[in-house]
């Protein structure tokens, strides 16, 4: 490569391996990196920059950057840089992230960073981790006034309730906010903190609560989802601070929606009314539901149902929901293609009834319970329902550890045995990833090659393998290393 001369084939065969297996970063201390690199290679080299000067001077000299200055489509800046790099102005920068972490920085350097934001008409995304600090008043007001920034994502930021207008006015032109673990001083109670505020977000489609999230209450949440017009997708946290000062009140929501939301992630949710309440709110059909951290009861949950007709994907893998009701879902939700749960008995999967999903699952997590009976029996009952799911990409039986059921004590986990009626999920001929862990769901090198043999598109398989004294861990490993095209030998665990 030390030549601009290249193999015309060769040469788009080598930028896309090297754009999948090379991070961005490290392409320019690359030793191919040079300055005969191939100009077919720049575009690729130079659109993500990343300037630091923990060890000494930056590695991406600034004549560099100033000469492939049109390449530029995303721009870090982490620990402290010296002034000339933050002047820098790519009139194809797409997306900014800053990381202000073990440095403060000074009020002019937030000036070069508006600079860089009003100078940027293609911007469209920009991210900023912070360490519980507070940010200039000057970068909200920089990205209020950009017409082409549409992401906002802040990590641990603190915003001063003198900051708040600049804040919430900057959401105005947002297509999408995430704010995970920030700190919004906030004085008020109840609905109060957004009296100030712009009137409404109405270009705001996506919402993202997450970490250790104070300021924000449950009901200020619930507002600004009212706020949002157009607001499609939201995840919602209970904090700290709204389980102390407030409970969900439908009545102070009386007459108001949310028009267009079909995704709706809540977590550390505290009791089933909570979901109720955003569910009666949407007015379009839900497609995406994650609930996470809260006691299901069995009336709430017949109170829901009929609102989880036309979902697609839920997940309550992280949610204590009743072994019934999870059965209940995988017959009643005909248009599911992602389910994820907790524990379910295997006599709670009714003999010779299929799934209304069938015709559509695509990923299941899932942790089958055998309990009382004949275990074997019991497989083949849960195995003929699984051999149902021919469009199956993703199969997790592992013990989600996290998740609780309604029952305590052990549990008698699906035996992975092809006499134990395993075979019958030779209908599975989309199978993509399989993971079934360490937790008694021991394979042996038998069904290891029934795997090979059936399941021809498999690419990830992810659990614990019985030791068998005719055959060698070795053996094993090399049974699929050749067949999976993402495979570690960690995978296959003893």
């Amino acid at each position: 490569m030390s030549s601009t001369k290249t193999h015309p084939l060769l040469l788009p065969e080598l930028v896309s391996f090297l754009s999948y297996n090379v991070e961005p970063e490290d392409l320019h201390s690359c030793s191919l990196v040079c300055k005969t690199w191939h100009t077919e290679f720049n575009p690729l080299v130079w659109s993500t920059i990343v300037i630091y000067n923990q060890y000494g001077p930056p590695r991406v000299l600034i004549q560099d950057i100033a000469a492939h200055i049109y390449h530029i489509r995303k721009l870090v800046y982490t620990e402290s840089v010296p002034p000339e790099y933050m002047s820098i102005r790519c009139p194809n920068l797409e997306t900014l992230k800053i990381i202000d972490k073990d440095w403060t920085m000074s009020e002019s350097s937030w000036l070069n960073v508006g600079g860089i934001i009003r100078e940027s008409p293609k911007l469209i995304a920009i991210r900023i981790l912070a360490n519980n600090r507070e940010l200039s008043e000057k970068l909200w007001d920089a990205i209020g006034g950009s017409m082409s920034v549409k992401v906002l994502q802040l990590d641990k930021v603190n915003i001063p309730f003198a900051h708040s207008w600049s804040f919430w006015r900057a959401c105005t032109n947002l297509e999408k906010l995430e704010m995970d673990g920030c700190k919004v001083i906030n004085p008020w109670t109840s609905l109060d903190y957004f009296k100030p505020l712009p009137a409404s977000f109405p270009t705001l489609q996506e919402i993202k609560f997450s970490g250790d999230l104070r300021g924000i209450g449950s009901l200020q949440q619930l507002q600004l989802a009212v706020m949002c017009p157009k607001l499609q997708s939201l995840c919602w946290i209970a904090t700290q601070f709204s389980r102390e000062e407030e409970q969900l009140e439908p009545e102070q929501f009386a007459g108001k929606s949310i028009m267009n939301l079909d995704s709706l992630e809540m977590r550390e949710v505290g009791q089933y009314k909570d979901v109720e309440y955003f569910l009666t709110r949407s007015e379009k059909a839900l497609k995406k539901l994650v609930v996470s951290g809260s006691t299901y009861g069995f009336p709430g949950f017949k109170n829901l149902e009929r609102h989880f007709s036309t979902l697609q994907e839920l997940d309550f893998k992280n949610f204590h929901l009743r072994s019934k009701a999870i059965a209940t879902l995988l017959y009643s939700c005909p248009f599911l293609t992602i389910f994820k749960a907790g524990t379910v008995r295997a006599s709670d999967i009714r003999r010779g009834e299929t799934w209304a999903c069938a015709d559509r699952l695509s990923t299941l997590l899932i942790f089958f319970d055998l309990e009382e009976g004949n275990p074997e029996v019991t497989s083949r009952r849960v195995f003929a329902c699984l051999a149902k799911l021919t469009l199956l990409q993703e199969l997790d039986l592992n013990k989600n550890r996290k998740a609780t059921h309604e029952f305590g004590g052990d549990v008698e986990p699906l035996r992975l045995q092809l006499d134990s009626g395993m075979d019958q999920l030779s209908t599975l001929k989309c199978l993509k990833r399989f993971y079934f862990g360490d937790y008694g769901h021991k394979m042996s090198m038998k069904e290891g090659k029934w795997i090979k043999n059936n399941w021809k598109m498999l690419e990830i398989i992810h659990g614990r393998f019985n030791s068998d004294p005719h055959h060698s861990d070795r053996q094993l490993t090399n049974l699929f290393n050749k067949e999976i095209k993402r495979f570690s030998r960690r995978q296959l665990r003893d």
